[in-house]
């Protein structure tokens, strides 16, 4: 084996055999006195072999060896985070590096942003968002490394790479080769960063976080573009970092062909089957990129990658030998001001563990830490033992990690992607799920699988607080469209944009006279672009605009003009959304206008690319920045004209407003706008371009961040630049926040229809409305405005058959039962029988009860009928409702009856039956203080009649009926007047017929003894004889239980699952979480259909179908986290039937998208 210092020098062994065998022959050579200088040598060996048995070494630092990171001589299996800290703020640092230190993240890994720390040559920023010392002395103070990717080109869809666009203009520039002018910037730079971070005492060889440093980023995508110099350039770029003396290892991430001791690394998302493994066996294998998302670009939909399938392939990049994994990214943050590459939103990697927010995204966040925690459990073996690896399928494996002193792990891998998988491992069965990795501790005990998600979805949910639909409340100032004949610059050719503007700006004007002639009929200007975006204007008024992707990088516009007889300024305005961040020759690409002609009533074409041009470079508000509060006066803004405000091209807006209250995040929607920039207080949160849709017809991003830290309480500028026209009166200042658990498609589905009749809500309102038929069981509702304006709603009454419907000349499908909404008469955005929502799955998820300090039950057994001192006594049976006053759900009936010995029952040994009549709700039957039955009604007929045999004996014989409502009417005519409990009891079966007992004499008592004594209050004994015992009495009616519970893990929703319990009612802490039945629902009819789902189409009946037959109407009773303490939590429960309380559990409740 091989171990590397952070001298980069290394010792190798053949192997711990060897080490072995040199350590017995010194030790006989001691022995036998042959061996002078043997004290020294077994030393030596002793050190080498506990290095080759466990990774350590004397040494402090970081090295490496060919299974892991060494750190201060002890291997690590590290997990780490990608957060990069000029995409959040300062402010947030703190809370940022903590989640992902709870997420079980033990390093934090960072690019190095060159074109912010240098945006000017020699003139260097490391203030703000930019001070990367900060950002690291922060990582230090909480505990974690630090993984440094200096690069200094680093792509990560950050504009240029993050290369300084001053780079560009050094005569002889070649990025990213062995091209002098570059090196040599590049070796300033990166000295100049690690030279800044050895003066604060960072890297690990100081005592300091920095235990990895970077150079270069995934170079081999590009590397055979630059043939032998790509080469000869990694081999300066290793040799160049190695020389800095930073004393940790340095890596290249994608570059198979790094020199040592750089290791090379893996990017992607499936680096356990891409990833071959490090180029040498004296290097660790690692993964510097586990992409938990992927980026964003405008005009696309959101990446999601499951929570499952991350944790499958992490898992088995360990289960392969890798030791390090950097999840990139774990908190994407905002790319604020012009700081995103080419087409890339403002919000960055927002479905990361933690959102752009720093909200912690579920179930990702919770099912990696899970993962993390089990892997970390299981680092010894995993580093120090030997790894066998066994075929248990076709489609499975086992990889086992085994070492006599460090234990065992074993990772059973399922890489069948739609069974579920029975495996027999080591005589123990798993079932594992279609695409998992089991990880079993100590070779047996399943502790974690990746298919399996215990953690509960999260939502985030934006909630408006402000909207800034008051137009007085705005000021606008209209830019000036440049003509030639105001510009200085000029040529006879198009110029290429980034040459002029350097990168200061993402815009440039293009401008021309052009003089037309009275033989150009029906003229039209076509434009060809290498940028992003053009905004054709012809004298002053806009008469089109085009943009590119990132798919379709060329923008091609044909538009029809108005052109006046002579001289016509024609203004074209080239934009950038960001520079390109990835490619060979990124110095040499060329942006903008490239071609533009007129045609003449489509046949003539006048070319004017090669007319004379001005330019000018920037927005009249960007030269003399507009942005920031001492340059308000600076132009003539105007207001109190609300005609003014709305869908003007090329408009600043400015409003003020108060920050919300609470320190949670802030957002702007500006789904009302088109496309531009915004700032707050004269910081930019970056580029908007809600006009570009994804294909389902969304913007990709509408709300944009505001970080708190931005905003002052009360008068807070904003700023708003708007390039294509939009209202200003539709933005609103949104908080946000996660919630948990909806019902899913419901929740979903209705938002949808909510959001559809939102967008009909000015026709809805103010519209005329029309009602008629459009065929049979279809009709249309349809409103109009005077201004032409109309939404449609269309219906198919029809609950059997699908239907189409033709409306204004276009077809629409409509499913059976459903209502179509055409919010402009024209096209469908909801239909409320197409669900489009994603759905969910719910599972309670048990935890035994448990107890810090042991759990101990306390038990007080009540015994039937009064209790006490009666109530009173009537020779008639009482309602139930006018004696308890609804002060209490229980009223004991009391009576009792002499059998004589000469009954018949007796001598043939049968049994008497009882009859009782109740007009509800429930009744409990004790005879001889025994219990005997339960007897009720339903939610639909309260009213029940019980017939019942009773073991009565000779001689006086008790019963007593424990009469009990659930609940009082909320509904119903006169329904103060509805009775409840009992109206008739009988015997039948005696020597004498029937002994009707309705109008003997009835001893009355209200409640139960418990309830008057108020045991359920915390630390109430209640004078009341509790036995204290650790296996409390089942299946015993009346009685009271008292145990002290810890909470259950987690953070999700909690239920009490009392399946096991027959009915009663339960406390925690003093709170009452209410009554619990968990009673067995069965069919309306014995011959009725029992069904999954329930189609309700049509007439609308409760009862129509039979759902959830042989299942309990409640088994979970919801216990609000809230309620719980952090230990000592006192959970009291009656038991009116009897039950078996050990198995009371605590359920978490967890939802899974489906």
């Amino acid at each position: 084996m091989c171990i590397y210092t952070h001298t980069h020098t290394h010792t190798c062994s053949n192997s711990n055999t060897n080490i072995r065998g040199s350590r017995r022959e010194t030790r006989k050579r001691m022995v036998s006195g042959r061996c002078g200088s043997c004290w020294i040598i077994l030393a030596m060996v002793l050190v080498l072999s506990a290095a080759g048995a466990g990774g350590a070494t004397a040494e402090k630092g970081v090295t490496y060896d060919g299974r892991s990171l060494i750190i201060d001589g002890q291997r690590k299996l590290l997990f780490s985070g990608s957060i990069h800290y000029p995409r959040s703020t300062p402010e947030m640092w703190p809370s940022l590096i903590k989640k992902t230190k709870e997420g079980g993240i033990e390093v934090i890994d960072t690019y190095v942003f060159w074109n912010l720390h240098e945006p000017k040559l020699g003139q260097y920023d490391f203030n703000g968002r930019n001070d990367l010392v900060k950002f690291i002395k922060e990582i230090r103070s909480q505990g974690l490394y630090v993984c440094l990717r200096i690069g200094p080109f680093i792509e990560a869809e950050w504009n240029y790479g993050g290369l300084p666009f001053w780079l560009r203009d050094v005569p002889g520039m070649v990025y990213r080769t062995d091209n002098e002018p570059f090196k040599f910037h590049m070796r300033r730079f990166t000295s100049k960063i690690v030279n800044l971070l050895k003066s604060e005492g960072l890297y690990a060889s100081q005592g300091g976080p920095i235990i990895l440093s970077q150079i270069e980023n995934e170079y081999g995508n590009v590397q055979a573009a630059f043939r032998e110099k790509g080469a000869s350039y990694v081999k300066w770029a290793a040799k160049m970092a190695v020389g800095l003396q930073t004393g940790v290892p340095w890596i290249m991430c994608k570059q198979p062909d790094a020199p040592d001791p750089v290791i090379n690394t893996c990017n992607g998302m499936r680096c356990g089957e891409t990833f071959p493994g490090p180029n040498s066996p004296n290097k660790p294998k690692m993964w510097t990129e586990d992409w938990t998302s992927f980026f964003q670009v405008y005009g696309a939909p959101p990446y999601i990658r499951s929570a499952e399938d991350i944790a499958y392939h992490a898992a088995l990049f360990v289960a392969k030998n890798g030791s390090f994994i950097n999840y990139y990214m774990y908190h994407g943050g905002t790319n604020f001001g012009r700081t995103s590459s080419s087409y890339f939103i403002t919000g960055y990697y927002d479905q990361a563990p933690l959102d752009e927010y720093g909200l912690l995204r579920q179930p990702k966040y919770g099912h990696l830490k899970e993962l993390h925690a089990a892997i970390k459990s299981t680092a010894n073996p995993l580093l120090h033992g030997k790894q066998t690896i066994l075929s248990l399928g076709p489609m499975q494996q086992a990889y086992v990690f085994e070492d006599a002193r460090s234990g065992c792990v074993a990772f059973l891998v399922n890489n069948d992607g739609r069974k579920v998988i029975q495996i027999q491992f080591r005589n123990n069965a798993y079932s594992l799920r279609p695409k998992s990795i089991g990880i079993l501790q100590n070779c047996k005990t399943l502790i974690y699988e990746t298919a399996k998600v215990n953690v509960p979805k999260n939502m985030r949910v934006t909630t408006p607080v402000h909207t800034f639909n008051v137009p007085d409340k705005w000021e606008v100032f209209r830019e000036t469209i440049p003509t030639f004949s105001g510009t200085s610059l000029r040529a006879n050719t198009l110029l290429e944009h980034t040459k002029l503007t350097k990168d200061k700006t993402d815009y440039l004007w293009y401008t021309l006279r052009f003089k037309r002639d009275s033989t150009c009929t029906k003229p039209s200007l076509f434009i060809e672009s290498s940028g992003h975006v053009v905004h054709v204007f012809v004298n002053n008024a806009l008469a089109g605009s085009g943009h590119g992707s990132r798919d379709i990088r060329a923008v091609k516009l044909q538009v029809p003009v108005s052109l006046i007889n002579g001289q016509n300024n024609i203004s074209i305005l080239s934009g950038m959304v960001g520079l390109p961040d990835s490619g060979a020759y990124m110095e040499s690409k060329s942006y903008g206008l490239t071609k533009a002609q007129i045609s003449c009533d489509g046949t003539k074409t006048i070319d004017l690319s090669r007319s004379q041009w001005g330019y000018s470079v920037g927005l009249l508000g960007e030269k003399v920045r507009l942005h920031q509060w001492r340059n308000l006066k600076r132009v003539k803004w105007s207001n109190n004209n609300a005609g003014l405000i709305k869908n003007h091209p090329l408009a600043w807006y400015k409003t003020m407003f108060d920050a919300p209250s609470g320190d949670g995040p802030v957002g702007l929607n500006m789904e009302s706008m088109g496309k531009g920039e915004m700032w707050v207080n004269g910081e930019s949160i970056g580029r908007y371009w809600v006009s570009f849709l994804t294909p389902s017809g969304h913007p990709s991003q509408s709300i944009y961040h505001i970080p708190r830290a931005f905003l002052k309480p009360s008068g807070n500028l904003l700023v708003v630049l708007e390039e294509e026209g939009g209202d200003p009166l539709g933005i609103s200042l949104n908080t946000i926040s996660v919630v948990g658990l909806p019902r899913l498609p419901k929740w979903g589905h209705l938002k949808n229809l909510h959001k559809a009749i939102m967008l009909s809500e000015n026709m809805l309102i103010g519209g005329e409305h029309r009602n008629f038929s459009l065929g049979p069981s279809l009709e249309a509702d349809v409103y109009t405005s005077s201004s032409g304006s109309c939404a449609a709603f269309l219906s198919n009454s029809d609950d059997k058959n699908d239907k189409t419907a033709v409306f204004q000349n276009m077809t629409y499908h409509l499913p059976a039962w459903s209502v179509s909404i055409l919010p402009d008469c024209k096209n469908e955005v909801f239909n409320t029988a197409k669900v489009t929502a994603k759905s969910s799955k719910v599972e309670m998820l048990p935890e035994d009860l448990k107890s810090s300090s042991g759990l101990k039950w306390q038990v007080f057994s009540e015994k039937p009928g009064i209790w006490g001192e009666a109530d009173f006594v009537k020779n008639e049976l009482v309602d139930h409702i006018n004696t308890t006053k609804d002060t209490t759900d229980y009223l004991w009936y009391t009576t009792s009856i002499t059998i004589s010995a000469n009954e018949g029952f007796l001598k043939k040994q049968t049994l008497p039956v009882l009859f009782i009549e109740s007009k509800g709700h429930t009744l409990h039957i004790f005879i001889n203080k025994e219990y005997i039955g339960t007897a009720t009604g339903n939610g639909t007929h309260v009213p029940f009649k019980l017939k019942k045999s009773v073991p009565l004996k000779a001689g006086e014989n008790n019963i007593d009926l424990l009469s009990m409502t659930v609940g009082l009417s909320n509904a119903g005519s006169f329904y103060e007047w509805v009775p409840a409990g009992l109206t008739s009891v009988s015997i039948k079966g005696l020597n004498n017929g029937t002994l009707n007992l309705t109008h003997t004499k009835w001893t009355y008592k209200l409640g139960v003894q418990g309830e008057q004594l108020g045991l359920f209050k915390p630390g109430n004994s209640g004078a009341v004889k509790w036995t204290v015992t650790t296996k409390p009495p089942k299946k015993q009616p009346l009685t009271w239980y008292k145990v002290i519970i810890d909470p259950p893990s987690g953070s999700e929703p909690v239920g009490l699952d009392m399946i096991s319990m027959g009915k009663g009612m339960a406390w925690l802490n003093g709170e009452e979480i209410g009554r619990y039945w968990p009673r067995i629902a069965r069919k309306n009819a014995p011959n009725d259909e029992c069904v999954k789902e329930c189609d309700y189409r049509g007439k609308f009946m409760p009862d129509k179908c039979n759902t959830g037959c042989g299942e309990p109407s409640q088994r979970w009773y919801h216990v609000p986290r809230s309620w719980f303490k952090s230990s000592g939590n006192e959970l009291v429960i009656f038991e009116e039937k009897g039950g078996y309380p050990t198995k009371i559990k605590l359920s978490r409740r967890k939802v899974t998208e489906v």
